[in-house]
């Protein structure tokens, strides 16, 4: 009974250890994205005529981006 007992403990620690791995790829992927979107709107926001929306979406980009990159490195 107590193998048993030991079994599922160490069954619950690889599942959460699983999870957390998996959360911190997804933000580690999701970083990734975000930084490669605001990077390629850094470059759209250098032309000379580019639409108001560009600026806007960068705007919040950026911020989603380094937020991700913070959260990441507390990780």
């Amino acid at each position: 009974m107590a193998i048993k007992n030991y079994f599922l403990e160490a069954l619950v620690y690889i599942l959460i250890a699983s999870l957390y791995s998996l959360v911190k790829l997804s933000f580690f992927i999701t970083a990734r994205v975000i930084g490669t979107l605001v990077t390629a709107l850094e470059d759209k926001l250098k032309q000379d005529v580019v639409h108001p929306g560009y600026s806007f979406l960068y705007l919040i980009l950026s911020k989603v981006h380094n937020r991700h990159t913070s959260l990441q490195t507390v990780m």
